[in-house]
């Protein structure tokens, strides 16, 4: 049986947009248990007995905010417990990690990053990351098109669901 790791560590922050989607998309993975062994990546605002939740620690240290923003928690996390893939319902993962599965929403920050963070995110990381994904889920053509265009993916990577 495989092992999937699923990172919803952003989760809980609001009730918009991708908490929405996560939580729908835990609602679907309780459908697929029998064939797969999922195992949520989460903070401490959700858990769900549903699953098998491991917590993400993080604290203010420098150490720990590096750790943080190259995601090397996910890539340590993986290879300690031997996950075949690693999936997240959103843009967050790991430039460390091959066998990782990224959900693209929209294209519109990629097109108009504002904050410093996010445009240092998508202009540069972003596509590393995409590039080193084995699979890459959105939820329209047209997205799947413009990241074909933007980041010059194979479009046969990109699912559209």
């Amino acid at each position: 049986m495989k092992k999937i790791l699923i990172n919803i560590s952003y989760f809980g922050y609001s009730s918009f947009g991708l908490d929405v989607h996560a939580r729908n998309f835990i609602d679907l993975l309780d459908e697929l248990k029998s064939d797969y062994n999922f195992t949520l990546l989460t903070n401490s605002n959700y858990t769900d007995d549903r699953f098998h939740c491991v917590f993400l620690k993080r604290s203010d240290s420098l150490l720990s905010k590096f750790i943080y923003f190259f995601k090397l928690q996910f890539y340590f996390l993986i290879n300690k417990n031997k996950y075949h893939y690693f999936l997240t319902p959103a843009h967050y993962g790991s430039l460390f990690i091959r066998n990782q599965i990224i959900t693209i929403h929209d294209v519109i920050p990629y097109l108009f990053p504002t904050p410093f963070k996010q445009k240092i995110y998508f202009k540069f990381i972003i596509h590393i990351l995409l590039n080193r994904s084995k699979k890459i889920i959105t939820d329209s053509n047209y997205v799947k098109k413009e990241l074909t265009k933007i980041i010059n993916l194979d479009s046969n990577k990109i699912t559209t669901v």
